[in-house]
């Protein structure tokens, strides 16, 4: 789950949700160690370095872009 509500990081954990994901969406990362105090496995600053990570994940040897993935170079 991905989440920028504290006590929705807190439910997501109560509940059971195999990652919760807190967005800090201000990006000053003062934000961050209250979300991880609250439940949140990860923090990021938005949807979109979520969706980087993922394809990072996914595919370790490309990189993303807000236009479209290309091979990293060597």
């Amino acid at each position: 789950m991905v989440e920028d509500a504290l006590a929705r990081h807190e439910a997501g954990r109560r509940d059971g949700f195999a990652a919760v994901t807190g967005a800090d969406r201000l990006g000053d990362g003062a934000h961050g160690p209250a979300r991880r105090a609250h439940g949140a496995d990860t923090v990021v600053r938005g949807l979109a370095e979520l969706l980087t990570r993922a394809a990072e994940t996914a595919s370790p040897g490309l990189t993303h872009t807000a236009d479209h993935p290309r091979e990293e170079a060597s």
